[in-house]
């Protein structure tokens, strides 16, 4: 392994113990690729005490990332037992983490001013990550202590794409939790932080790695818009939210807002109109084409809504606007036979 010989010769000049980042860098690719026993070694000799000899009375000390690291370690071994001292540890961790005056002082302020900050985010992360792997039987109690777990990532890591993904799907999760058992008001609670979070996650996310990779959560976002976007707490959020992300990222998904641009909720329909305009004031050619061919259909309800859409983009487009229907009547004109024209008057 080439990063085991550039290590070598690194620790000559400078120890493991004062460049631990770089060692936990190392364990971690041990881990991933199968070489648990090398993980475990690299990951004892930054702790210099062998945690599987400490009781599990006692606490870790030591370097809290190489702690982190170590825990990580313990739960990708698998077995029940071995997880449930990793979580509990990690509790002890976040406990103690909690406790660090500076974190504190960033947690109540909401600057994130630390160098804390991130390293407090991943241990929160992966606390409300484990204990919804540990407790697939969802209770009130432990519901609590996950929101918990994840509004505090969000919080230390304001920018991070990863927390805000885990903290929209833990609410959409718990929505569905509460509505299969039949607590629709209960279940509601959870919409408007599930579509801030997705509103987050897609606009960092966007920074970081581009619109695609955050197909899922637009997806998600549209589901939660189109059968809980009726109250006036949702749509208060969808629009805050809008103003989050780019107006670009909504191309990926122009079929699936159009298809819903005839709903029988007035708010819901409005707001799809609201957009559709405000995409087309950006890119008035993506989307001329589907409208058209929307503003020809049976559905009365839908044919009014789009036109009203295209009426709007014709103030500000309205050669392209001509053009594109020009184009689809004779499209029309020159696909459709006798018959079916016929048929069609």
């Amino acid at each position: 392994m080439v990063w085991q010989a550039l290590l070598s010769v690194r620790s000559l000049v400078l120890p493991p113990t004062e460049d631990a980042e770089t060692w936990i860098k190392f364990s971690s690719l041990c881990r991933k690729s199968g070489r648990i026993s090398q993980a475990r070694s690299t990951l004892t000799k930054l702790l210099q005490f062998d945690p599987e000899s400490t009781p599990e009375t006692v606490r870790y000390h030591g370097d809290p990332q190489v702690i982190l690291a170590y825990l990580k370690y313990q739960w990708s071994l698998g077995e029940n037992h071995r997880r449930k001292e990793a979580f509990t540890r990690l509790k002890d961790l976040a406990m103690d983490l909690s406790r660090t005056p500076v974190l504190q002082q960033s947690m109540q302020s909401g600057i994130p001013g630390c160098s804390i900050m991130p390293l407090a985010a991943s241990v929160y992360f992966k606390l409300g990550t484990w204990q919804w792997a540990l407790s697939p039987g969802l209770d009130d109690d432990c519901i609590q202590e996950i929101l918990n777990a994840f509004r505090n990532a969000t919080h230390c890591a304001a920018e991070w794409a990863k927390a805000w993904h885990k903290w929209a799907l833990f609410n959409t999760a718990v929505k569905s939790h509460y509505t299969l058992r039949g607590f629709s008001n209960i279940a509601g609670q959870f919409v408007v932080s599930a579509v801030t979070g997705y509103f987050h996650s897609i606009a960092c996310g966007a920074h970081a790695k581009g619109v695609d990779d955050s197909l899922q959560d637009i997806l998600r976002l549209l589901t939660l818009w189109f059968n809980d976007g009726s109250t006036t707490e949702v749509q208060l959020a969808l629009q805050k939210g809008f103003s989050l992300v780019n107006i670009n990222t909504w191309l990926v998904v122009l079929p699936q807002i159009i298809a819903r641009i005839h709903s029988n909720n007035r708010a819901v329909r409005e707001l799809i109109q609201s957009l559709l305009v405000r995409i087309g004031q950006s890119h008035p050619q993506a989307r001329m084409y589907p409208l058209l061919v929307a503003c020809k259909s049976i559905s009365s309800l839908r044919k009014q809504a789009t036109q009203e859409v295209v009426d709007k983009v014709r103030q500000h487009s309205g050669v392209l606007v001509d053009e594109a229907q020009l184009v689809s009547t004779e499209l029309i004109r020159m696909a459709i036979l006798w018959h079916e024209m016929w048929m069609r008057h």
